[in-house]
């Protein structure tokens, strides 16, 4: 419970407290240990009425519970919890006057880290050469378990880096940084014959960053100790420093090309072990492989090795599809199957044909947005592992970037490709379920020409003049199950139409050179032109954007125009629910117009008699 009135502390009011006897058992950061001990003491305080000893503890407990965040120099302290609904304490709300009270306590704590975390906070609100002078000593008294044998070295590199930051914060010259610099040199040489983990790595980094010391001489110790993790086969720990060494090669190429070289062949190394693991192996070594390359490029002039290791990449990616263990489950769809053919039965073929149109559902976009989000907000690996869309040969043709931005724009486009991933699912659980047992049906109990579709197809807005029987015969192929010839056919039918749609409402579809040479511009394009969300409406646009050109959705535009769909590939259920969705699109006017049929004959309003929206420019529809 807070104190009422601000109370103004001197140190007299701390030499009659018993405030220096706080264990402390964290290694990584002890100090964060003092803070619930301290509050306490303050609520035993403030329930004996000792309103002074309340404000004391209460303010070592707040400045105990400050996060240290190293990436920021002048101001690292920040609060522990600062939402919305709870706050702890501030750094803000430690007065100026409470600043000078722990300038004067500084130099009289006997715990390192408590007397680390005064000294810091005063340097940081007060400045003051000998405050920083106490709070340099006490870091690097933190940072001694670094000289042991086998040390746990987290929690001191910390305190260490933030005794050299306060340091140079003080110049290269001052004594402080020349005692914290020399501690890292020493431990560097003292270690170097004898390294077995990753603690020199982090003190070469510490290094480099900084810039201490002789490049020369910590770029030697980063590659005597990759070099011996190679002999070994530890390329993992091998990667890391000669990772380091390139950051040591400052100015020299010839060094910084090796050590780029030595780290693509740990890579290498990697790839191979990793090969030989069931299921994830080929998928693993690919990933190594592309970093090995990537390390190459990083530098250039090695263009024949990188050549070797794409081709061997390669062979790791075409064996992916048939290591990986497949991951099912199942739906009971019988039900659903059955309505989706009771839907369409018994029905005079223009009914049928009708309530095939509308028979699926198209994913609303605003759905799939919230759906995706908070899946990346409840399970929080996939901030960690973002998907990665290979193709069949198993080659990586998109990656999803990461969660963790605040723009809302910039969210919505990584969260796009779980929303695009989701929405596959239910292309692939609509035409298995509803859309080909209706198919199926509608063929058995009307036996289909190619003529039975020229009603549909003839002056329709989506259907330009002279493009009718290419329609027709797409919607008669899908009937009749020929998915070879409906799929190409509406493919580039779809392209056309849409870049037609477009021209209507007044876009520019075609691109111009320097040559004043015109070119028609691609469904790529196409697609993503805001006029056409005004037309066709959101749904229906993020749908056709992934059925038709998306990576992280079907794409099968750009798989058919390049050959690289397969002959079963044609038949899948997500190709079915392109050719539905594309029957469906050409179907609206005819809708829209009985619609308007029914609303003349009845003399009732549209609310009450319609089964579609009227939609005459949008063309979306609500059944």
């Amino acid at each position: 419970m807070p104190v009422e009135q601000p109370i103004t502390l001197s140190k007299e009011d701390f030499d009659r407290l018993e405030w220096q006897d706080v264990p402390s058992t964290d290694e990584d950061e002890r100090v964060l240990d003092y803070a619930n001990p301290y509050y306490d003491r303050a609520n035993d305080a403030f329930t004996r009425g000792d309103a002074r000893s309340e404000a004391a503890f209460r303010l070592l407990a707040d400045l105990c519970s400050f996060k240290l965040e190293l990436e920021s120099y002048e101001n690292p302290f920040r609060p522990w919890l600062w939402t919305d609904t709870v706050r702890s304490a501030s750094p803000d709300s430690i007065s100026q006057d409470h600043v000078e009270v722990l300038r004067e306590l500084a130099p009289l704590v006997s715990d390192a880290a408590l007397r680390a975390r005064i000294a810091d906070f005063v340097w940081v609100r007060g400045r003051g050469y000998p405050t920083a002078q106490i709070a340099v000593a006490a870091y690097l008294e933190l940072a001694k378990p670094l000289e042991d044998t086998d040390p746990s070295w987290p929690g001191p590199i910390r305190y260490l880096e933030r005794g050299l930051q306060i340091a140079l914060q003080l110049s290269r010259n001052s004594e402080p940084y020349q005692t914290v610099s020399t501690f890292i040199l020493n431990l560097l040489r003292a270690r170097v014959g004898t390294e077995t983990g990753f603690l020199s790595k982090q003190l070469l980094s510490l290094a480099a960053k900084h810039r201490i010391g002789d490049a020369s001489e910590l770029y030697d110790i980063a590659v005597m100790i990759a070099s011996r993790a190679e002999t070994q086969s530890g390329w993992h720990k091998a990667e890391q420093y000669w990772q380091v060494a390139t950051e040591l090669a400052r100015g020299e190429q010839e060094k910084r090309r090796e050590a780029f070289r030595r780290l693509a062949e740990c890579y290498v190394g990697r790839a191979h072990e990793a090969a030989k693991q069931p299921h994830i192996g080929n998928v693993t070594a690919a990933t190594y492989l592309e970093h090995a390359i990537e390390a190459l490029r990083r530098e250039g002039g090695f263009s024949e090795r990188v050549d070797e290791l794409h081709v061997e990449m390669m062979e790791y990616q075409r064996k992916i599809p048939e290591s990986l263990v497949p991951v099912s489950s199942s739906i009971d769809i019988t039900r659903v199957v059955a309505e989706a053919e009771e839907a369409v039965t018994d029905k005079s073929l223009q009914e049928a044909l009708l309530s095939f149109a509308l028979l699926a559902d198209i994913p609303k976009y605003s759905n799939l947005l919230e759906d995706a989000d908070e899946s990346s907000r409840r399970y929080l690996f996939k901030s960690f592992f973002p998907s990665v869309q290979l193709n069949r040969e198993g080659k990586v043709i998109d990656r999803q970037g990461p969660l963790h931005v605040s723009d809302p724009e910039q969210r919505e486009a990584v969260l796009r490709k779980d929303m695009l991933q989701t929405a596959t699912l239910h292309y692939q659980v609509s035409g298995r379920a509803v859309i080909d047992p209706a198919r199926r049906r509608i063929m058995e109990e009307h036996g289909l020409r190619i003529e039975d579709f020229f009603w549909i197809v003839s002056n329709n807005p989506l259907v330009p003049q002279g493009r009718e029987m290419l329609f027709a015969e797409a919607f008669y192929a899908g009937f009749a199950g020929d998915m070879t010839k409906a799929i190409p056919l509406l493919v580039f039918q779809l392209e056309n139409s849409i870049r037609e749609l477009l021209v209507g409402a007044g876009v520019i579809v075609t691109a111009i050179d320097n040559e004043g040479i015109q070119s028609e511009r691609g469904l790529n394009w196409l697609l993503f032109q805001p006029k056409l969300k005004e037309l066709l409406g959101e749904d229906i646009v993020f749908a056709l954007q992934g059925l038709l050109v998306e990576k992280f959705g079907s794409n099968i535009r750009n798989d058919v125009a390049h050959g690289l769909i397969s002959y079963e590939e044609y038949f899948s259920y997500v190709a079915l629910y392109l050719w539905w969705l594309s029957f469906r699109l050409v179907c609206i006017p005819a809708l829209n117009a009985i619609t308007r049929g029914k609303v003349e004959a009845s003399n009732e309003s549209p609310e009450a008699s319609v089964e579609v929206e009227e939609t005459r420019d949008t063309g979306r529809e609500e059944s």
